[in-house]
């Protein structure tokens, strides 16, 4: 059986099951997250059920999230936060993986995240959306972060968001 068949029958398992009362993430929590067997260079889960650390960014609902994978490699990337985990190893947050999941994908709790890193990852991941660098330099933003009476917004600038 390859891997795509048998995240095919993990995914049956997620979709059929039904929520715990304990399954309730809250915002700057570290979870045990199933994600999935992705393509090119998406973030994986690992092993047999293809699980992996995840931060809880944004609870919308008690149905859906954000979150950032997180990983045990550490690499000195604009869209990498390294930072250390409660016992002192070293982790990462993988920010350009931001993905929105059903809750029904987390498993366990592991931790809560340290304030002070939490506010820096929403912080620069927040960063990292608002802009974009295009080749000629100027940064891509949404149209309520502009300022529209300065000189040096032209409108072929504004992305559509």
């Amino acid at each position: 059986m390859d891997d795509f068949d048998r995240w095919t029958i993990v995914k049956r398992k997620i979709s059929l099951k039904h929520l715990a009362s304990t399954t309730s993430p809250k915002e700057r929590e570290v979870w045990v997250c199933t994600l999935d067997l992705n393509i090119g260079s998406e973030e994986n889960g690992k092993g047999n059920n293809f699980q992996r650390p995840v931060l809880i960014l944004k609870v919308f609902d008690s149905n859906m999230c954000w979150v950032i994978p997180l990983s045990t490699k550490q690499k000195r990337i604009h869209y990498y936060y390294n930072f250390l985990e409660p016992k002192g190893t070293k982790a990462s947050a993988i920010l350009s993986q931001l993905r929105l999941i059903s809750i029904k994908r987390l498993t366990r709790k592991l931790y809560d995240m340290p304030v002070r890193d939490f506010d820096r990852i929403c912080n620069k991941t927040a960063q990292y959306i608002r802009k974009t660098p295009y080749k000629t330099g100027i940064f891509k933003s949404t149209l309520g972060n502009l300022n529209r009476s300065s000189p040096q917004v032209k409108p072929q600038h504004l992305a559509v968001v």
